[in-house]
């Protein structure tokens, strides 16, 4: 990959380290990983996951193996075509991805909370969630390890 590409996703990190919010989550459901944290959850793991999609839509699930040399390799289930690589920096209590594909461009970062085996993604773009409504409503996919069942149910029919 270009040094140009690892620019903008180290760009990424550093306006992603502006929007943190003071803001502690009320939710005792949902408990928000530290770095380290993400680091054990998500370095050199499989992360099975699924898309928080509008009521009525077919839940839109994934495959994220995230390798040991922060790269990952990523694949919508059910859509051959739709395989990737990308790499993954973790800090500022985020996730951040960025990968080789068309379909999916910029960098995309990540609050991660954890609610049982499952692991909230909020997007980094907006504020800490704090409210009730938007820990239940605002997740944009959880994942949790492959080889593992989910404890939680969101998003699957």
């Amino acid at each position: 990959m270009s040094a140009r590409f690892y620019l903008i996703v180290f760009a990424a990190l550093i306006y992603v380290s502006g929007l943190s919010d003071a803001n502690e989550p009320k939710s005792p459901e949902y408990k928000r990983l530290s770095s380290e944290q993400i680091m054990a959850v998500y370095g050199g793991q499989a992360i099975n996951g699924v898309y928080n999609m509008p009521e009525g839509q077919t839940p839109m699930s994934y495959l994220e193996i995230h390798h040991d040399n922060a790269t990952t390799s990523y694949e919508h289930y059910g859509d051959p075509s739709y395989k990737t690589k990308g790499v993954y920096i973790i800090g500022n209590d985020t996730i951040c991805y960025s990968y080789n594909h068309e379909q999916i461009t910029g960098t995309h970062c990540f609050y991660i909370f954890q609610s049982g085996n499952c692991y909230f993604h909020y997007s980094a773009r907006r504020k800490v969630p704090v409210t009730k409504e938007h820990f239940e409503t605002g997740w944009i996919s959880y994942g949790f390890k492959k080889g593992t069942t989910a404890t939680c149910e969101q998003g699957i029919s």
